[in-house]
């Protein structure tokens, strides 16, 4: 048995059957909201510590990947491999910024009021999660 008191076989039909392939998702966030503390707890502490984790161990290696090439990069440029057209970067980089805080400007405030939402509205599940994310950062 599930959490909505389902079998297995039958959340499967739903899932196949559905058009939305989120729609399996909000059916079992919805169940869950209606769980007890100790389940809303635990969900979010397991997801929190997963994401943590999975992102320390990404973050560590985009880093030493992102590191190691713009070293590579500017030992070449030195040793006259290559050629920087720096007004060029520069120029791109700037219309790069100016494309980057139009958006974040538009679409930051909205994000930021989903969060807070979420966090109001699930504080046991949102609190597993913080606590799980920093065990898992700390546990990579």
């Amino acid at each position: 048995m599930t959490i909505s008191g389902k079998t297995n076989d039958d959340l499967f039909e739903e899932l196949n059957s559905s058009e939305d392939p989120l729609s399996y998702v909000n059916k079992y966030y919805k169940d869950l909201k209606k769980s007890s503390s100790a389940k809303q707890l635990t969900i979010g502490a397991i997801s929190g510590w997963t994401a943590g984790f999975v992102l320390a161990k990404f973050g560590r290696t985009a880093g030493a990947a992102i590191g190691g090439t713009f070293l590579l990069l500017n030992l070449a440029h030195y040793n006259g491999y290559i050629r920087v057209d720096w007004k060029r970067l520069n120029r791109d980089l700037d219309l790069a910024k100016k494309e980057f805080n139009k958006r974040k400007d538009k679409e930051l405030p909205q994000l930021t009021q989903k969060a807070k939402r979420f966090a109001k509205d699930n504080a046991v599940m949102a609190s597993g999660f913080a606590g799980g994310f920093l065990l898992g950062l700390s546990s990579a």
